[in-house]
């Protein structure tokens, strides 16, 4: 009896063993899968890759480093049409597909500064500055001169806009032109003082 219960665990023994060793052989084999899936792919996989999107010749290719994603930056050119590429590094996925120049025979079309300039454009026009409103202007005048509005009428005067104003102030009848867009007092005349030196001439461009 003593002899067959040594046998019997043994045996166990045995099985417990060779479980323990299956199990850190796949313990071994999982973690390998994650290095595997960790480690970053080579230039020429990435290379497939990025010609598997766009079929042309590699112009020139990069690793970068942007946000803490790792990718290669490749510049592809197909059909005289230069693209810019991103591949994850590690993945494999394509990040970003696009046109950077367009290549002519009498000029090169840098698309990039195309659309930079196309911004600059339109930011300009959105700062660029409304008319004033005859209301808006006649307010201006009457500030500057301490007055009463009588009269004002919109003019153009060498290219510009400018709304002249007619007061009533306690020096007499006071005409101010004052800029349509800017706001600016561009004229000062006191009607009723004959000397020319109390005149605000204040045309200046």
């Amino acid at each position: 009896m003593k002899k067959r219960a040594k046998i019997i665990a043994l045996t166990t023994a045995a099985m417990l063993l060779v479980s323990s060793i299956g199990f850190g052989t796949m313990g071994t084999v999982e973690a390998h899968k994650e290095t595997k899936k960790s480690e970053r792919i080579s230039v020429e996989e990435a290379n497939k890759l990025a010609l598997a999107v766009k079929p042309g010749k590699i112009k020139s290719v990069e690793l970068e480093k942007d946000d803490g994603r790792v990718y290669y930056d490749y510049e592809v050119l197909i059909n005289n049409k230069l693209y810019d590429i991103h591949i994850d590094a590690y993945s494999g996925k394509t990040l970003k597909v696009e046109l950077e120049k367009v290549y002519t025979r009498t000029k090169t079309i840098d698309i990039q500064k195309k659309k930079e300039n196309n911004k600059k454009h339109t930011s300009t026009k959105k700062k660029s500055k409304k008319r004033l409103t005859s209301k808006e202007a006649a307010s201006i005048a009457a500030k500057h001169v301490q007055g009463k509005v009588e009269d004002i009428d919109l003019d153009k005067d060498d290219g510009r806009y400018i709304y002249e104003v007619e007061l009533k102030t306690k020096r007499g009848e006071v005409d101010v032109d004052v800029d349509a867009y800017s706001g600016k007092i561009l004229k000062v005349d006191y009607d009723d003082n004959d000397n020319d030196d109390d005149d605000d001439d204040r045309y200046d461009d």
